[in-house]
């Protein structure tokens, strides 16, 4: 199983609620508050670790078909400037999470699953653009590692509304994901 997310940290800068207390309460434990408030990157600090937990909850939720979301149920751990753990349940996975000035894009993984991922810069905000754009560049992409034409390869959402490749009509067992925000987006595919 795979996650990701991404954020278009200009968008988010807009959402004055990161300041409050209350939303750091009902968002993060007590260690991770103690990491966003640790430096100066207070802001890069909040948005890595909702990130982080918004590409595990994408693992949390396929593996075990809830759709129920607590944040604070999905312990972050830093371990490096771009590593991290999160677990929840009985599970860990592995989080890496890139960022510069304009976005902060994390993937997630359990342990044995290797993944392809990109990011990229979206020209418009209407969320169907913003969605064509992401099934075509995966779809690209899946094309390329799967040595298929583009034009017999498919995404259809499942009954729990997760996206899944196809070949000539026939499901595949490669995983993908997709995020967007803002004016960026993204997608891993599992292989």
């Amino acid at each position: 199983m795979i996650g990701n997310d991404i954020i278009d940290l200009n968008v988010a800068k807009i959402n004055s609620r990161w300041q409050e207390q209350r939303f750091l309460d009902k968002l993060f434990t007590q260690e991770e508050q103690q990491f966003i408030l640790n430096d100066d990157c207070r802001y890069q600090n909040i948005w890595r670790l909702w990130s982080m937990k918004e590409s595990a909850y994408k693992i949390k939720s396929r593996n075990l078909r809830l759709s129920i979301f607590n944040p604070k149920s999905l312990r972050c751990e830093i371990t490096s400037e771009t590593s991290g753990t999160v677990a929840f349940d009985n599970y860990t996975v592995s989080t890496t999470t890139e960022n510069n000035s304009n976005i902060i894009y994390t993937t997630a993984h359990l342990q044995g699953i290797y993944q392809t991922t990109e990011y990229f810069e979206l020209k418009q905000l209407s969320q169907s653009y913003q969605s064509e754009q992401l099934k075509k560049k995966a779809i690209q992409a899946f094309g390329q590692l799967k040595s298929v034409s583009e034009k017999d390869i498919s995404i259809e959402k499942d009954d729990f509304r997760v996206p899944k490749f196809f070949i000539n009509q026939k499901a595949q067992a490669n995983f993908l994901t997709l995020t967007h925000h803002g004016n960026y987006g993204g997608f891993a595919i599992s292989y």
